[in-house]
């Protein structure tokens, strides 16, 4: 419901183009410096292509996490299950799957808010309801409790306000607004957070 909320008064072209992403573009708008956050052309590029097609929302929605989320999810979680001799999601990304699943009609892939219709109709004939039925279960980390830990990740917070080529891409005093209202639990800012640290870890090896 708070995600229907959030997107109720974004057009139809906005929605897909920001349906996976973490943090609001008003949000980013804050605390990103040098414009970073209008660059959006090769997402864009997805949405035009799926137009162009003459797809539904639907498909076209599928094949821009095709083409983004799951290159870089696929990157983390895939290496770390298949490091443990786990196949967690490729046997799912044969290119005849796919290809198939791309182009089954809408009415196939979800039904009345239930996602993934067509598979979950499969697995009735393999797997017990309440497995086919129960919530989604991701591959979360208590971000927000770690990053308030002084010798672990908070340490990184402080590293990062006092790195000089923090001013380059981010607003140095949002920044610390942001970490002070994280670690006076006013404010869940894990996300960006853990973004920022990780990309100014990045930027300070590419310059040096």
């Amino acid at each position: 419901m708070e995600k229907i909320n959030k997107y109720s008064t974004y057009s139809p072209e906005d929605t897909l183009l920001y349906n996976s992403s973490f943090l609001d573009r008003h949000f980013l708008a804050e605390v990103i410096r040098n414009g970073f956050t209008n660059r959006f052309e090769y997402r864009e590029s997805c949405l035009r292509e799926g137009k162009e097609r003459g797809l539904d929302d639907v498909t076209t929605m599928a094949l821009l996490d095709q083409q983004n989320y799951m290159v870089s999810i696929l990157n983390r979680q895939d290496k770390m299950s298949m490091a443990a001799s786990i196949e967690s999601r490729v046997p799912f990304l044969d290119y005849r799957i796919v290809e198939f699943a791309n182009a089954l009609p809408v009415q196939h892939k979800t039904k009345r808010f239930r996602s993934k219709y067509i598979l979950k109709e499969i697995a009735r004939n393999y797997l017990p309801g309440n497995i086919i039925g129960r919530r989604k279960s991701g591959f979360g980390v208590p971000l927000k409790d770690w990053l308030n830990e002084p010798d672990g990740l908070g340490r990184y917070l402080d590293d990062m306000c006092d790195d000089a080529n923090l001013s380059r891409y981010l607003d140095r005093k949002k920044t610390k607004e942001l970490i002070a209202e994280h670690r006076n639990l006013r404010q869940d800012h894990s996300e960006f957070l853990w973004t920022a640290i990780n990309f100014n870890l990045w930027t300070r090896e590419l310059i040096n």
